[in-house]
């Protein structure tokens, strides 16, 4: 795969955090100190001695579209890499493939060599000029990085993952996704390969953007509606820069400050939106028959000079004003039609260039050229269009719930959760198809009825939170602060979707308990701290022959009052207290109160219970639906 991770083919991961790198890429919890360690690597000392600046400037260009005076490059473009003002064009030729080094300034071909590997393409280029390249020789997921220098044979190094591998010329290494490992590798020029993102099974990567320093990866979403976001991480840091709405079929492209995202569907159109890592919306959507092209998407100031090239069947290059919706197709100089094209960006220079193969009596060539889409005059504009990807509908409670709405929203800041009534626990799908929502139920019930029936369940959910530990619901959040428990209260839930009336499903970061009695509480609860517990250890409760359900009913039991052998005027007590008789139920409650234990700090029944539970309260309280 010659240009990163595909959307298509992403593999589901978790990604849980960063590992240190060797020492030639910069460490996410240190990147001054690493980057003090490179340059001396690189320099031999630790003096703090200025560099002198290498000289990138180019003559300005004063049309869209300018041939760089450069011959002998023979056959078919396959790729083209750049770097400052040194570009590197892999052609295929009579069953060969060969690359030519460019210096842009002299324009002229300084060296040219033959690629020895099978599936081998050009990847970049070193600061000392070597092309670098990846290959599949070995078959499968493996692969090799080869450096082509002035040496009369490359020097190389493999590894099992280089397959789906992607060149990072800031640091001289490559990124990829090893399936052994369930991690993002790096691996430098030395062969030296270290973990970059350790992985696991809720997340998935989207691609690895070097000249950006930027990965995308899917992660579970705050938004209950849209349960999964793309995520920016930067390369350097591995901190996460800022989160989108995922959508299939998106290409991904960066900016000063924020993301653009072109959405295509199997219609006939693409969508265009920008996202500011705080702020997102669609600015443009359009009819076009573009979505084909392979645009390269140029962000190298501000989102206003974003635009899109790519080839078109008339021989033209496609220019587009991605904001505007605007585009021109500019012809090359002399009207000759291509066969093929491929595009590259100079960060250092802010250069387009693009390698354009044209077939003719004596075969086909490659011409360089220099594209400044800014200068193209964009002036056909698109139809509009539908956005593709709708906001999805998001509900709110009828208005006779107003009180209890507010009754809600108190109980939720109180604990740190996120309560949901009436119709508002449709926003979570998986839920809303398992349950009776209370304003559903209004056909049985008055409107004061509903309300009513809220108030108490609300009231009564309140008196049994009111037990946990303070600090204990916001270890449900992930360490960004987002996401949470989430509790849905409903009227009923549908038969066999729950047995003992309550049940949690996932909504992206959100670990949700759906009941319709105050007394699952502490049942759901449980079922949202395993879910909690499992995403970050899939195999936590794999020696268990319980389901979560049986273990979700064993925690609601300790909490429940011991009187089946009662006698008249005897104390009360709790099934708690009767785990030391019953060696087979301690058992499992040991193996669930070891997970917890590590996931959440404490046990949290043992706190409950070591602070005095005490469920005669329950009974004796005043639960009014009235104020």
């Amino acid at each position: 795969m010659k240009k990163g991770i595909s959307a298509a083919a992403a593999l589901l991961l978790c990604l849980t955090g960063c590992a240190d790198r060797n020492s030639s890429v910069p460490r996410p919890t240190d990147t001054t100190a690493a980057m003090t360690e490179t340059t001396a690597l690189k320099t031999g000392h630790t003096q703090s001695t200025e560099p002198e600046a290498p000289d990138y400037s180019l003559p300005a260009l004063t049309a869209p579209l300018t041939e760089i005076s450069v011959t002998g490059l023979a056959g078919t473009a396959e790729a083209i890499v750049c770097r400052g003002v040194t570009a590197a064009v892999q052609c295929s030729a009579g069953g060969k493939q060969q690359y030519h080094i460019v210096d842009l300034k002299e324009q002229k071909t300084v060296r040219s060599g033959e690629l020895t590997g099978a599936n081998e393409y050009l990847a970049g280029l070193t600061e000392a000029g070597e092309a670098v390249t990846l290959s599949s020789d070995t078959g499968g997921s493996g692969g090799i990085l080869r450096y082509y220098g002035e040496a009369e044979m490359p020097r190389s190094c493999e590894a099992a993952w280089i397959g789906s591998a992607v060149y990072d010329q800031t640091n001289d290494c490559v990124f990829g996704f090893d399936p052994q490992q369930n991690a993002v590798m790096c691996m430098d020029g030395r062969g030296t390969e270290s973990v970059f993102l350790q992985l696991g099974s809720d997340r998935a990567l989207l691609g690895i953007y070097p000249d950006r320093r930027v990965m995308m990866i899917t992660e579970p979403s705050a938004d209950l509606l849209q349960p999964v976001n793309a995520a920016a991480y930067s390369i350097d840091s591995g901190i996460r820069l800022g989160a989108f709405p995922y959508y299939d079929s998106t290409s991904y492209a960066f900016f000063s400050g924020g993301m653009l995202q072109v959405t295509a569907s199997g219609g006939d159109a693409l969508e265009v939106r920008t996202s500011r890592f705080m702020d997102r919306k669609v600015l443009s959507c359009w009819k076009t028959e573009d979505k084909n092209n392979d645009h390269r998407l140029d962000l190298r100031t501000d989102f206003a000079s974003a635009y899109a090239l790519g080839t078109e069947q008339s021989g033209g290059l496609l220019m587009a004003d991605l904001k505007a919706g605007t585009r021109a197709v500019q012809a090359f100089p002399d009207g000759a039609k291509a066969s093929a094209a491929r595009f590259c960006c100079s960060p250092e220079t802010s250069r387009w260039l693009i390698a354009a193969s044209f077939a003719g009596s004596g075969g086909t060539v490659t011409r360089l050229f220099a594209a400044e889409p800014r200068l193209a005059g964009q002036t056909e504009t698109y139809p509009t269009a539908e956005p593709l990807t709708r906001e999805p509908e998001r509900h709110s409670p009828a208005g006779y719930l107003e009180g209890a709405r507010s009754l809600a929203d108190s109980i939720a800041r109180r604990y740190g959760i996120r309560i949901l009534i009436g119709d508002e626990v449709k926003d979570v799908p998986a839920a809303a198809e398992r349950t009776v929502s209370a304003e559903d139920a209004a056909g049985a019930l008055t409107e004061e009825g509903v309300s009513a029936e809220t108030v108490i369940l609300l009231k009564k959910l309140d008196a049994r939170l009111r037990v946990y530990p303070n600090g204990f619901f916001s270890k449900f959040r992930d360490e960004y602060g987002e996401g949470g428990l989430a509790v849905l209260l409903v009227h009923d839930v549908l038969p066999d979707s729950a047995k003992s009336g309550v049940f949690s499903v996932p909504a992206g970061k959100w670990f949700t308990v759906a009941l319709r009695s105050a007394d699952d509480i502490h049942r759901g609860i449980w079922l949202a701290a395993e879910a909690r517990i499992s995403r970050s250890d899939p195999q936590a409760f794999s020696e268990s022959d319980d389901s979560p359900e049986e273990r979700a009913s064993l925690i609601g039991w300790l909490f429940e009052g011991y009187s089946a052998y009662q006698q008249l005027g005897e104390e009360r007590k709790l099934n708690w207290e009767l785990l030391p008789q019953m060696p087979e139920r301690r058992e499992k409650v040991d193996f669930m109160a070891e997970r917890v234990k590590k996931a959440f700090g404490a046990v949290y029944w043992e706190q409950i219970m070591q602070a005095g539970y005490d469920n005669t309260v329950f009974e004796n309280e005043d639960f009014s639906p009235y104020p």
